[in-house]
C-alpha cells in the first residue's frame, strides 16, 4: 500500500476522520471581527434555514446574508446533488448502486464518485490498520435481524453465526477499478453511510454553494 499521499489527499482523509470532532471547537465562522464585537449586527443578519433528510440521516443547511430567492436556488442545487449521490450510496434505496452491489456481489462500470470514495476507504482502512472497515454490513445485518426477531434478547447472536459472518468481512476482499467493483466472497456487503455523508458534504455538495466569503462558509 502506497502511503505517500499528496497534500489534497491527506487533507481529505484528515477531514473525513476528524469532521465530527472538530466543529464544536470552532469559533463562530459567520461573524467577522467587528461583528463579534457587535452582537446586534449578527442578530440582524438574514438567515435562510433548511432541514431535511440526506443519505438516511438528518441534515441542515443554513445560509447567511443571502435573499430568499438566491437561498432557494442554492438549496435546490444542493438537494439535486444529494439526490444524485443517494442514487449511488444510499442503503435505503433498493435501486441505488450500493444496493445493487450488495445484492449481486459486483457492479460494472462504476461511476468516478463511487471509485473515489472506495479509494478513500482503502486509504483510511490502511491508516487505521483495519479498524475502519466498511464491509461490516453483513455483521450489522446479522445483529439487526437477530434483535428484530428476538426483541427481548439480552445476549448477542450465537457465536457460530458471528464467526460465519466475519468470514465475509474485510476490505481487502473488495476489488475495484473503472471496469467493475467485485466482492471476493459471496454474501459480502458494503456500508458507506457515515463516510458517504461526510464525503458528500465536504467534497460534493459544497460545489453547489459558491463561497460568499472565507468567513461565511463552513462545512
Amino acid at each position: 500500500m502506497d502511503r505517500h499521499f499528496g497534500r489534497r489527499r491527506f487533507l481529505t482523509v484528515a477531514a473525513v476522520a476528524a469532521a465530527g470532532a472538530a466543529v464544536s471547537f470552532l469559533p463562530n465562522p459567520f461573524a467577522a471581527d467587528d461583528e463579534k464585537r457587535n452582537g446586534d449586527e449578527k442578530r440582524n443578519e438574514n438567515v435562510f434555514f433548511w432541514k431535511g433528510v440526506a443519505l438516511g440521516s438528518g441534515a441542515e443547511l443554513r445560509l447567511f446574508g443571502v435573499d430568499d430567492r438566491r437561498a432557494a436556488d442554492l438549496v435546490n442545487k444542493v438537494l439535486a446533488e444529494v439526490a444524485r449521490l443517494e442514487k449511488m450510496f444510499s442503503l435505503y434505496r433498493e435501486d441505488s448502486l450500493i444496493s445493487r452491489l450488495n445484492r449481486d456481489g459486483y457492479l460494472t462500470s462504476p461511476p468516478a464518485d463511487f471509485l473515489e470514495l472506495l479509494s478513500l476507504c482503502r486509504d483510511i482502512h490502511a491508516l487505521t490498520e483495519g479498524a475502519f472497515d466498511p464491509t461490516v454490513q453483513v455483521l450489522w445485518k446479522l445483529y439487526a435481524d437477530y434483535f428484530a426477531a428476538h426483541p427481548d434478547a439480552e445476549t448477542p447472536p450465537p457465536q457460530n453465526s458471528v464467526k460465519e459472518a466475519l468470514k465475509r468481512v474485510g476490505f481487502g476482499k473488495v476489488s475495484f477499478d473503472d471496469r467493475e467493483i467485485r466482492f471476493a466472497e459471496k454474501g459480502m456487503g458494503l456500508s458507506l453511510n457515515g463516510i458517504a455523508q461526510v464525503y458528500s458534504g465536504l467534497t460534493k455538495t459544497s460545489t453547489a454553494l459558491p463561497r460568499l466569503s472565507s468567513k461565511r462558509t463552513i462545512l
